[in-house]
């Protein structure tokens, strides 16, 4: 990507002796050209403060109001805004670039720098740094520095904040100890900084810094989490946040306990096990926000906020966090919780919101305990989540019921709240975002739940057994989400004109898609639909032709009208519409040829055509125009043609595997079932990321490309039910990731490898069926000594070679071992007097032994039979 560089004078600071200070930096316009006059306008209008002599009223610089000295840098990224005709308001963020210049060191009273949302494009950030001894504040924080952080920042004496977080990991850092040279610190982020995990002293390091109040070391895969801190340093922290850590240890440590100034305590997902401890210590009344365990013992806690979720701790939710009567926020999703809700939290009279959802807790959600006798306080609830994975909860109230809070949200997706619709849902006049998927509903969708339609949000009541008809005029408030999908509607596609997400797949929805849904959004009748940005109504019964009246929808990104009964052709108007990144129609009756289809598809991400009635060839322009297609999926359709050697440039998606929107698209080649002819390009064996490669039920000749062993990441190959010729490359034995792989009904011929990966496909000579000239295991034809030619020849004298030599040792091992037992005991009884005499004593006792076990027992069933 261009980026503009322009180079200007940055500094010219004059202070009392009058001296001239600069600075020299490179301003970086993203995404502009160097010949771009709008970005220019746009650096004008930034800097255009910057003239005059009087430094001080530039923007970004700060100066002391008595000596003149400059003192403060700010230049971190701003977003900038400039009027386009026609277009609004347009706004980028202006980012700053390219390196940092020792002249920086002659700003001497410099104490204030912070360079942080720019992009320096993963340079190091320089040593000099350290030299600046006045600075108390450095923020360089997300400006994509990279490489070692140095260690010349330890000389920073004077720093009180120091914020280096990053993105993606891009800084490293052998160890911390340079941070004991920075006693006045106050703030410490080094959030996504990596490798901390090779530091296994930072907690001590930390515990040097007796001024310290807040430590962000958030996602730096700190594994090591010591259970013990001799003596704790750092009691002036107020803040700590661990999460997104992978710790070895599975138990919280008591050092914590002694911080007892914490207002702030974040240890989420840091896979923690165990149960929480049930201990009545009060050290911690001062938090405020808590995600590990909860402290009984605070007569007077001011605790609001518990959030441990995506954890792994077990057990039953202690009963002492009924204790916390400030309490507003309890989150304790997604671990391994059972048992039952205590009861006391219905002492929580401030609770907003509670989520327990995907643990491990059973039971029936008694009237007794959610309605008047132990909710009737919990009067400010308004997010209630109690999301389940197996049906292990049920929710069982009276018809009537009528809770005591009014919610905006609600999850319960996976209880059992059916089979009727629930009614106390009615009195919820604040609802706006809905999920209820997989409640076990077999009902109608009531009329006052489309009554809620101008608040809500979101509203998800997928996988259930809801039936009716769907409203066809809704008034859904701006960027609404809609799921319905996988139950048993009727009717025709609705037309709501705020939606953005709409998600109708496996329903009984039928008849045409309404042309309306197209045509009244286009400019002159702006107001319908043209928030939509997600349709899917796949699966269900839709017929006819897609309609060409898709220009209006410009904020749609993805397109799924799969598995129905549409006919035709795509329409110019839809693959022309610059949002769609994804569109799947497979599983339909279209048509036409592909070149004329695909013609306007160029900027699309993933398409999928397969199981149509495509005609035609792969176009020669495929790579050229789908620059930046990763996904095509064309499989059972009626393709021709060769396969072209552009075209293998290109991510196909895998056979049977349907990708949803989301999930990561693999490198693979599915052109499976179509009338493909002409031989396999080489060049197919440049993917050298390909996992995938489906070749099966077309009409290829010639032979596997010898290098296909370069595919070092494949793992299914079908090249079956093809007119393939020649001998199974021995390259691809190398290939030690294959797992699945089908050769059959083709004319190959010679010896099937059996060396490395292909020894795992000894049990399954059907993959080889189909080949008459095929020979060696698992097949029953053996290989003559002709059978092959010079080459295969040799190669099959030397496996018979190699195999009459195991044989041989394997006879060879067998009598040597028996010679050396043997010996090793009859010649220990020859050898040794003593060992003779005690192993022939052994051997008469255990005759005796035997022969009157045998008598008595003779004996006793001797007299049972005559008895």
């Amino acid at each position: 990507m261009a980026s503009l560089k322009t180079t200007f004078l940055l500094l010219s600071f004059h202070c009392l002796l009058l001296s001239t200070k600069f600075i020299s930096l490179e301003a970086i316009w993203s995404n502009s050209s160097a010949g771009n006059t709008p970005g220019l306008r746009i650096l004008q209008m930034v800097f255009s403060s910057w003239v005059g002599q009087d430094c001080c009223t530039w923007l970004g610089v700060g100066c002391n109001n008595q000596t003149g000295h400059d003192i403060k840098l700010d230049l971190k990224s701003q977003p900038v805004c400039n009027q386009v005709a026609g277009s609004g308001v347009f706004c980028k963020e202006l980012k700053l670039g390219g390196e940092l210049s020792p002249s920086l060191l002659d700003l001497k009273y410099l104490n204030y720098l912070d360079l942080s949302y720019n992009d320096f494009q993963g340079i190091p950030i320089p040593n000099f740094i350290g030299s600046l001894n006045k600075l108390s504040y450095l923020d360089l924080s997300y400006a994509s520095f990279g490489g070692t952080i140095p260690p010349h920042l330890g000389n920073l004496s004077n720093l009180y904040y120091l914020n280096l977080s990053t993105y993606f990991m891009n800084f490293s850092v052998s160890n911390l100890n340079w941070l004991s040279g920075l006693s006045s610190l106050h703030y410490l982020s080094l959030i996504s900084v990596n490798p901390i995990k090779a530091s296994t002293h930072w907690l001590q390091v930390v515990n040097m810094l007796p001024s310290l109040i807040e430590l962000h070391l958030s996602g730096c895969e700190i594994q090591n989490l010591p259970q013990t801190l001799q003596f704790v340093n750092f009691t002036s922290l107020s803040v700590l946040d661990l999460s997104y850590n992978n710790f070895n240890s599975s138990l919280i440590p008591h050092w914590l306990f002694n911080i007892t100034g914490l207002t702030n305590l974040q240890l989420s997902s840091c896979y923690l096990k165990g149960s929480i401890p049930e201990i009545a210590i009060g050290s911690l009344c001062n938090l405020r926000s808590l995600d590990i365990s909860v402290l009984s013992g605070c007569s007077n806690s001011s605790l609001e906020e518990v959030d441990f979720s995506w954890n792994m701790l077990t057990g039953n939710l202690p009963y002492s966090l009924g204790y916390f009567k400030g309490l507003k926020s309890l989150l304790l999703s997604r671990n391994s919780f059972s048992g039952l809700m205590p009861a006391n939290i219905g002492n929580l009279s401030r609770l907003e919101e509670l989520d327990l959802s995907y643990n491990k807790m059973n039971g029936t959600i008694l009237e007794s305990i959610i309605s008047e006798i132990r909710f009737q306080n919990l009067t400010k609830m308004n997010s209630f989540s109690l999301s389940s994975t197996k049906k292990l909860l049920v929710l069982n109230v009276r018809h009537g019921w009528i809770p005591f809070f009014d919610l905006t949200h609600i999850e319960m997706d996976g209880c059992q709240l059916g089979p009727a619709f629930p009614a106390w849902l009615r009195t919820q006049k604040k609802l706006m975002d809905i999920s209820l998927t997989n409640a076990a509903i077999l009902d109608k969708i009531p009329y006052w739940l489309w009554n809620l339609s101008s608040q809500i949000f979101n509203l998800d009541l997928s996988h259930n057994q809801l039936s009716g008809n769907i409203p066809g005029s809704l008034n859904f408030r701006l960027y609404t989400s809609i799921d319905l999908s996988y139950n048993l509607l009727e009717g025709s596609l609705p037309l709501w004109p705020s939606v953005t997400g709409l998600h109708l797949r496996n329903n009984s929805l039928s008849g045409e898609i309404p042309i309306k849904i197209y045509k009244e959004i286009i400019p002159s009748s702006l107001n319908k639909l043209k928030k939509l940005s997600f349709i899917d109504l796949s699966n269900n019964h839709f017929s006819g032709e897609i309609h060409d009246h898709w220009k209006g929808m410009q904020n749609l990104y993805a397109v799924d009208l799969s598995k129905n009964k549409l006919s035709g052709g795509i329409p110019d108007s839809m693959c022309s519409l610059p949002s769609l990144i994804w569109l799947q129609l497979s599983n339909n009756n279209l048509s036409r040829d592909l070149s004329s289809s695909l013609e306007n598809c160029s900027h699309i991400l993933s398409l999928d055509l397969g199981e149509n009635r495509f005609s035609g060839t792969i176009p020669e322009w495929t790579a050229e125009r789908f620059f930046s297609i990763v996904a095509l999926r064309l499989r059972g359709n009626m393709l021709s043609g060769k396969i072209l050697k552009n075209c293998v440039h290109m991510d196909l998606v895998a056979k049977g595997r349907q990708l949803d929107y989301g999930d990561p698209i693999l490198n693979t080649i599915d052109l499976l079932e179509n009338s493909l002819s002409g031989e396999i390009s080489i060049e197919i064996t440049d993917l050298s990321a390909l996992h995938t490669l489906n070749l099966s039920l077309n009409q290829l000749t010639g032979k596997i490309p010898e290098n296909i062993g370069d595919l070092q990441c494949l793992e299914t190959l079908d090249l079956s039910c093809n007119h393939l010729s020649g001998p199974i490359p021995q390259d691809m034995t190398s290939i030690t990731t294959l797992s699945s792989l089908n050769l059959s009904f083709n004319d190959l011929f010679g010896q099937i490898p059996t060396s490395n990966q292909f020894y795992t496909f000894f049990f399954y000579p059907s993959i080889y069926g189909g080949n008459p000239q095929l020979c060696g295991f698992p097949l029953r034809t053996s290989c003559s000594p002709l059978s092959d030619g010079g080459e295969e020849h040799n190669d099959q004298e030397n496996f018979d070679d190699d195999e009459g030599s195991e044989e041989l040792w394997f006879y060879v091992s067998i009598a040597l071992g028996f010679i050396v037992g043997f010996w090793t005991v009859c010649g220990t009884l020859v050898l040794k007097k003593s060992g003779r005499h005690a192993y022939f004593h052994f051997v008469n006792e255990m005759k005796d032994r035997l022969f009157v076990a045998i008598s008595v027992n003779m004996a006793r069933l001797q007299g049972k039979i005559e008895s």
